[in-house]
């Protein structure tokens, strides 16, 4: 955004904060298993098992930091769909097939 944001509930917030917000909470997602479920109900691949998925979720924070940034930010916009910030916090929606791209590339 450029220019006046008076008229904005929430007002400005600097980006490194919000990209930093945004990547912790996309790695605790992924690391729910609600969502972790969800990806084994929908994984169409035959070649990767339960135990592989579980593992490749789990482990996605410790790989983060050895990442190159081009690649975390491919990552991120794989999986996120849009982020919206309001004055009660940040709702973050996540691609579906997002996930099970990410789960192959892990396993592949």
């Amino acid at each position: 955004m450029k220019g006046n944001c008076d008229d904005c509930p929430v007002g400005r917030i600097p980006a490194k904060e919000a990209e930093e917000l945004v990547t912790d909470q996309v790695l605790n997602i992924l690391q729910k298993p609600e969502i972790i479920s969800q990806t084994i109900t929908s994984n169409d691949n035959e070649d990767i098992n339960q135990n592989q998925i579980i593992e490749s979720f789990q482990k996605i924070d410790k790989v983060w930091d050895e990442l190159f940034p081009p690649e975390q930010a491919r990552i991120i916009n794989l999986l996120v769909k849009d982020v919206t910030i309001n004055p009660d916090g940040m709702n973050i929606n996540i691609y579906k097939q997002g996930m099970n791209s990410l789960n192959n590339e892990i396993n592949g």
